[in-house]
């Protein structure tokens, strides 16, 4: 029953980790193949709706007290997962990787923002280091939008200018980012 509680806690704190903007530009940790990161948002999105099932027809929550206190718990979690699905894996349109720069132990990523129909494209520049295939830590820099394109070139140690091309009726931006070697 411990575990259950810590499962939930640690689905809690993930939740929160990856949704609130609070911590966008923090570090978090991620898969290099995109497919892998769909089956774990997935994962993380049924595991309340698992934990709610084995907990209405498990022997170890036979105490009333026990199982009306863990579902209490389950519900509401399970109705925020909704939106998050549906946003996340349904209306979510992906990125595509534009263009790289490799310093040392780390890479710069520029990847393609496609939020589908009711935005328009956007350029997110990420910092990343691989820890062990396929698990890397990235962390955001920052986000032109609107843009379609965009090139980077590195100016000197732990420096990197990033342009952004003009796109639509919207002029291009440059910015410089002062980086730090680790993440």
């Amino acid at each position: 029953m411990l575990l259950m509680f810590l499962f939930l806690f640690a689905f809690a704190f993930d939740t929160l980790y990856w949704w609130s903007p609070f911590f966008r530009s923090g570090p978090h940790i991620r898969f290099t193949v995109s497919a892998l990161n769909t089956i774990f948002h997935l994962l993380i999105l049924l595991f309340p709706w698992m934990a709610f099932s084995l907990a209405l027809n498990s022997r170890a929550f036979t105490r009333r007290l026990t199982r009306v206190l863990f579902i209490g718990a389950l519900v509401p979690v399970m109705f925020v997962t909704i939106p998050f699905a549906f946003g996340d894996l349904l209306l979510g349109g992906g990125s595509e990787l534009v263009s790289t720069a490799s310093v040392d132990g780390y890479r710069i990523a520029l990847y393609r923002l496609n939020c589908g129909a009711p935005c328009n494209f956007s350029i997110a520049v990420d910092q990343e280091r691989t820890l062990i295939f396929p698990v890397e830590i990235a962390r955001n820099l920052y986000v032109f939008d609107p843009a379609a394109e965009a090139r980077c070139e590195i100016i000197g140690k732990d420096e990197l200018r990033v342009t952004s091309l003009p796109y639509n009726e919207y002029p291009g931006e440059t910015r410089v980012f002062h980086l730090k070697p680790f993440l």
